[in-house]
């Protein structure tokens, strides 16, 4: 399991956004496969580094679902940055997408921990395969690890809930009889509130005025059993008063021995700013 980032990406129901890396040498290789792979998906947003020395900074200053990543480069080569991401422990799924494939180098790169191979080729069938392998293994890595948070609340081992949950990308959210009885550090980052003064508080207190009783409604169904989407989008308020728009991903878990709802809450401000 990755210590440091991306343990806590949502789950894909459908779709979700999926916050790409690519890494390449060729800075035209890198403009037309983000040009191809943003026309299939629009909720796919992709950074690029042009060297493995790019990409381990970008990594460290930013989270990331999946790494796409030339082979042959200078300097660090996509195997050395692959090599590089597994010592220091940061668990992504990655894919290599090179033009100088063969057999041997595929067989390499996946005993090395890859999870797909790609050699670049022309067409339009190409980046919908590549497209469906990403889908496919963030899809399979956010399942992992939200099937580990569950085991871990069901087993409530507190301390080691609480390291893995601290460590997610995503800000995380407890809510218990209506009210936050577990908040990670990254509500800061969200919403300019420290940890201790949201926890303890009732559950709409971050949430803005418009999206209060679609939130309330969901959580009561929810937590009845009923019926209702996992991810959607929703609105909450910074500390300053802002609007945040954000994708919410929500279940119902064990905490303590009691029934609670486990909430993800992802930033989509800038892309519905980008949309509008």
């Amino acid at each position: 399991m990755n210590e440091r980032t991306s343990p806590f990406s949502l789950p894909l129901e459908g779709a979700g956004v999926i916050r790409l890396l690519h890494v390449d040498d060729s800075e035209s290789d890198l403009e037309l496969t983000k040009f191809q792979l943003e026309r299939l998906n629009k909720d796919l947003e992709i950074a690029w580094a042009e060297s493995a020395l790019e990409a381990l900074e970008l990594i460290e200053e930013d989270q990331f679902d999946c790494i796409l990543s030339d082979y042959q480069m200078p300097g660090m080569d996509g195997l050395g940055l692959l090599t590089e991401l597994k010592k220091r422990k940061v668990s992504l799924p990655f894919i290599f997408l090179t033009g100088q494939g063969n057999e041997a180098i595929a067989t390499n790169a996946l005993r090395a921990g890859a999870d797909d191979y790609f050699t670049k080729e022309i067409g339009f069938a190409h980046y919908d395969r590549l497209l469906n392998s990403i889908t496919r293994v963030v899809e399979a890595h956010r399942q992992q690890d939200h099937k580990i948070l569950a085991e871990m609340a069901l087993e409530e081992s507190e301390r080691k809930y609480r390291h893995l949950v601290e460590r997610g990308s995503e800000t995380i959210l407890i809510v218990q009889d209506e009210r936050y009885c577990f908040v990670n550090s990254r509500i800061e980052d969200l919403l300019g509130y420290k940890v201790d003064e949201v926890v303890g508080q009732p559950f709409d207190m971050i949430i803005h005025p418009d999206s209060v009783e679609m939130m309330r409604k969901r959580y009561h169904r929810r937590m009845m059993g009923e019926d209702e989407p996992n991810i959607y989008e929703s609105v909450q308020q910074h500390r300053d008063g802002t609007r945040i728009e954000v994708e919410i991903n929500a279940s119902v878990i064990e905490y303590e021995g009691k029934p609670a709802d486990l909430i993800y809450v992802r930033d989509i401000t800038d892309r519905k700013r980008s949309e509008r």
